[in-house]
């Protein structure tokens, strides 16, 4: 305000707030500018080397199969406060967008952003992001890398295990006195993927007990299978699977393997780790005391294979066998006797391939298990 307080005062102690002597009023608007970008850092977490220069891009390779998947993470910061993202992935071939994507962020100064790709096929790539701050300022940041295909496998396996010992005679004096069971490394395999340019059916699974693992596959060290004994009775034990392709790469995953001694073969303190004569694994996937499904042998098969299961008594079962929308493709059925039994399926009867489900059903029980009929 500018006002004349030099003549015409009022009498009184608020005089200088008689708005009669204003004169004029000015506003000063005062902008406070913030110029500076937000800050973007890219990283690869699975990179097998490179800093993702466009003179050094990552190096990104396949598990398995022919397309390659990676997660990108984000380091986002800015002190205005971040606003937006959006990203896109361009083949540098031939410049055209493969990915893209947007978010907006929470009103933070500082992100990590976790960006995961998927699908994509061998090639040289440029991942570009675009953050905005709260202030409108934007930024970008590259990221170069190159997507290889797989020359390992990539093991999928089924983590958890319960592997029951069978009692048996050692030394046929009609004493029970130990207990073992056999538990094959292709019981633990569930949907691996072979290298790029390799068929599933081409894949090898081999297998130790942790105790005496390495991340490094040795053919001389691993076996097709574990013979487990006493000495692990009533734990739970740690087994690496290893998935070997044709060209002689590896890769493993590893499992837990729970043992149980239900039958007390184990009380007297035998330790005997060898196997009993014809054993498999029984391993524990349906409900129902001395009822068991095993798992075909050979898997995957072409031609024939054996579907095995156990009863505790005599009586009517039934083997169905569906694909993967369901569909009964052909049923087995009849009377079986005590024990172990088992049926041969033939792939002539099933007119069909790929991924198959077949399913014990007796009064009692009910279990089911996955195969693969290749060609």
């Amino acid at each position: 305000y500018f006002a004349d307080w030099c003549t015409g005062q009022n009498a009184g102690d608020g005089w200088w707030q008689d708005n009669s002597s204003v004169m004029d009023t000015f506003v000063q608007s005062i902008t406070v500018m913030d110029p500076v970008n937000p800050e973007c850092v890219i990283t690869m977490n699975n990179a097998i080397s490179g800093s993702g220069a466009e003179q050094d891009p990552g190096l990104l390779e396949a598990s398995g199969g022919c397309t390659v998947a990676g997660r990108f993470v984000l380091e986002l910061s800015d002190a205005c406060g971040l606003h937006s993202l959006s990203w896109q992935v361009f083949d540098l071939k031939s410049s055209a967008v493969e990915l893209s994507g947007e978010a907006t962020l929470q009103d933070t100064t500082a992100l990590s952003y976790a960006l995961d790709i998927s699908d994509l096929s061998p090639g040289s790539y440029l991942l570009q992001s675009r953050v905005i701050d709260q202030c409108q300022n934007e930024n970008y940041c590259d990221y170069y890398f190159d997507a290889v295909a797989g020359k390992k496998p990539g093991p999928v396996c089924f983590t958890d295990m319960t592997v029951e010992l069978q009692a048996w005679d050692s030394d046929q004096d009609g004493e029970i006195d130990t207990a073992s069971n056999v538990l094959h490394a292709d019981q633990l395999e569930s949907s691996s993927l072979p290298p790029c340019g390799e068929e599933y059916a081409s894949l090898s699974f081999k297998i130790e007990w942790m105790d005496t693992a390495d991340p490094v596959y040795d053919p001389g060290r691993v076996s097709d299978s574990l013979d487990i004994g006493c000495n692990r009775a009533g734990g739970t034990h740690r087994a690496r699977l290893w998935v070997v392709s044709q060209s002689g790469t590896a890769d493993f995953c590893d499992v837990n393997i729970r043992v149980l001694d239900k039958n007390n073969a184990c009380s007297d303190g035998s330790s005997n780790a060898s196997s009993g004569p014809n054993q498999t694994a029984a391993l524990d996937i349906g409900s129902g005391v001395g009822f068991r499904l095993y798992q075909n042998r050979p898997n995957p098969f072409n031609g024939e294979t054996t579907i095995g299961f156990r009863l505790p008594e005599a009586m009517h079962a039934q083997i169905t066998v569906y694909d993967v929308s369901g569909r009964v493709i052909r049923t087995y059925e009849g009377d079986y006797a005590k024990g172990y039994n088992q049926i041969t399926v033939d792939q002539s009867q099933l007119a069909t391939k790929g991924i198959l489900y077949y399913q014990l059903d007796t009064e009692q029980f009910t279990a089911t298990r996955r195969m693969i009929l290749i060609e």
